[in-house]
This record gives structure tokens, C-alpha cells and sequence, in this order.
């Protein structure tokens, strides 16, 4: 690394270039760091802007050394997004260590948790982030100690994206979500399974929720799909595979198109009188699988385009996205 080298551009014009090139090209940005000291200020804080936890692979451990050598205000401020992918086997070990790390980075807004960290500790680590609007959870095993889940709790005060791993196929689960998502303050748009729901329980739903912009309903199964007179209920075909779940929220945090997005999209549409409600049109990234029979004059799929950008999940493939 250089300490010396004088730039070719004016400091604004060459911040940007190396940001742009760092947004563009993640997997660059250790590479970046060797420019020039300048450079290294500029890209060490890009670098730790989105985390993935994997604690189950073997530099895990060197990563939460270097991790927590950091300073409070350099992680403050550079770190915004984390993914929690563990394996089964750390259950009941990783929690304390995942609460101690979002501790550490109260300016988080974007939060995706697995099976691994869930429950109580989960809930009261993820009360430090006053900035969270985009959770990723199992709503009610943050609350399984109660018989209902809290829509008024600290947590939940300024989420407005709401991704829910929890099955609506369990009666009482299901009832406590449709219970207590009207009354989540500031929720815009919430993604679920589709697997167990009926037309009646979303027109409840929709109708309670004058404030919510998208209801994104996922499943591999076409033949679950059904039509619903209100232009904010989208469909989404999303097969249960782990790894397409994390590539579509990793998508999301980086601003590219994604499952999100083409919702929005649809619900505009709609509501300009481009698109029907009386027919069920499937959102999905074009890179991913088709709904499994053809379209026909009144299933159609639309597509978001695909990114060059490189993955940054190597998990192994899971039938679960918790």
C-alpha cells in the first residue's frame, strides 16, 4: 500500500470512482484496500457495510477477532447491513456472541436472522437498533415466551419491510401475526409463505391494513395462487431454497432488482388500471425457475432483470429460508 502516490483527480471525483467501482464489484474491495492510504480509508468502512455471519466456517473466528478490535464509532457508522446464516449445530452457542456484535453497530437498518438466532436474547439484542427498518425473522420465535406476538415493542417501532419466515400453515402462528401486524406503526410491506392461506384471511388482512403498500405472498406451487379484488396483494414464485431466499435479500441491501422492487412495480401497475386484479401475474427474477405450467391468458410471470454482480452466499442449498 502506498502512503505517497499522488492522485489523477480531484479527491471528490476520485472518492467516487473507487465507491461506484466498490458498489458494483464488492468482491474488489480487498483489493482496493492495496491502492493508496486514501483509498484504504475510503474502502475499509464499504467492506464492512453489509455482513454475513457464517460462524460455522473456519474464518469465522479471524473475522470476529478483527471485528472486535474495530472501534465503536468506525462500526457505527460503516456497518448497515447483517445476514445471521448459521449452521444448526450453533443453536444454542451463537446468540450471546450475535447480540454482542449488534451492540456494536446500533446504525444496522437491514436485519436477516435464521433459525440459529431467534427467541428472547434475539429480541432484546435487536432492541439496540434504533434505525432498523428492513427485518428478516421468525416473528414469533422472537416472542416465545408470550402467547402473542408485541407489534408495540421497541423492535418493531420502524420496520417498514416485514419478511417473515413463520409458517401460516400453524393456526395459532398464523393468528398471531394477522393480530398483530395492523398494529406495527410504521409497516409498508410485508412478504410471507402462501402456504396455508385462503382468499378470506388476506381480504381480512388487506382490510386492516389501510398503511401497508405490498403484500408479497411467495411459493413454488403455482397451483396455491389465487386472485384477490386489491391491487396490493402480488405473487411472488419462489422456490424453498435457501440459497434464492439470501441472493434476493443480499439483492435488496445492495440496490439492485429484486423481489421487493418488482412488487412495488406490479401494485403500480395496478393501481394506473396497466394490470388487472382479476388475474394472477407472478413476479420473479428472470435467473430464477418458472412457475412449473405454462402461462395462459390469465397467469402471466413478470420478471426482473439479473445482475453480473458476484454472489456472496456460498451456503449449502437448504429447503427452509430459516
Amino acid at each position: 500500500m502506498s502512503t505517497h502516490d499522488e492522485p489523477f483527480f480531484p479527491p471528490e471525483l476520485e472518492r467516487k470512482i473507487f465507491e461506484e467501482a466498490a458498489y458494483l464489484h464488492a468482491a474488489l474491495i480487498p483489493v482496493l484496500l492495496l491502492v493508496a492510504q486514501r483509498v484504504f480509508l475510503w474502502m475499509e468502512p464499504l467492506m464492512y457495510r453489509t455482513l454475513t455471519v457464517r460462524d460455522h466456517l473456519p474464518q469465522y473466528e479471524r473475522f470476529l477477532e478483527i471485528f472486535l478490535l474495530k472501534s465503536p464509532a468506525f462500526l457505527t457508522a460503516a456497518v448497515r447491513h447483517i445476514h445471521f446464516d448459521s449452521s444448526a449445530a450453533s443453536i444454542n452457542t451463537a446468540g450471546k456472541t450475535y447480540a454482542e456484535i449488534l451492540a456494536r453497530c446500533p446504525g444496522i437498518t437491514h436485519v436477516g436472522t435464521t433459525v440459529v438466532f431467534t427467541g428472547p436474547r434475539a429480541r432484546e439484542a435487536l432492541t439496540v437498533l434504533p434505525n432498523l427498518t428492513h427485518l428478516t425473522t421468525n416473528l414469533n420465535g422472537l416472542f416465545p415466551d408470550s402467547k402473542s406476538v408485541n407489534p408495540r415493542h421497541a423492535i418493531l417501532a420502524n420496520v417498514t419491510h416485514l419478511n417473515l419466515h413463520d409458517s401460516m400453515a400453524q393456526y395459532h402462528a398464523r393468528e398471531n401475526i394477522w393480530d398483530a401486524i395492523p398494529y406495527i406503526p410504521r409497516l409498508t410491506h410485508l412478504r410471507m409463505k402462501s402456504s396455508g392461506l385462503e382468499p378470506t384471511l388476506l381480504e381480512q388482512l388487506l382490510e386492516s391494513c389501510p398503511n401497508l403498500h405490498v403484500l408479497l405472498l411467495t411459493t413454488g406451487k403455482s397451483s396455491e395462487a389465487f386472485t384477490v379484488l386489491d391491487p396490493r396483494l402480488v405473487w411472488g414464485y419462489v422456490t424453498d431454497h435457501y440459497d434464492l431466499f439470501w441472493e434476493d435479500w443480499m439483492r435488496n441491501v445492495r440496490g439492485e432488482v429484486d423481489m421487493w422492487l418488482l412488487a412495488e412495480e406490479m401494485v403500480q401497475r395496478r393501481t394506473l388500471g396497466q394490470a388487472s386484479m382479476n388475474e394472477i401475474e407472478w413476479i420473479r427474477l428472470s435467473h430464477w425457475p418458472a412457475p412449473s405450467r405454462p402461462a395462459t391468458d390469465t397467469e402471466d410471470t413478470i420478471s426482473g432483470s439479473s445482475s453480473d454482480s458476484p454472489s456472496t452466499s456460498d451456503s449449502d442449498s437448504e429447503s427452509d429460508s430459516e
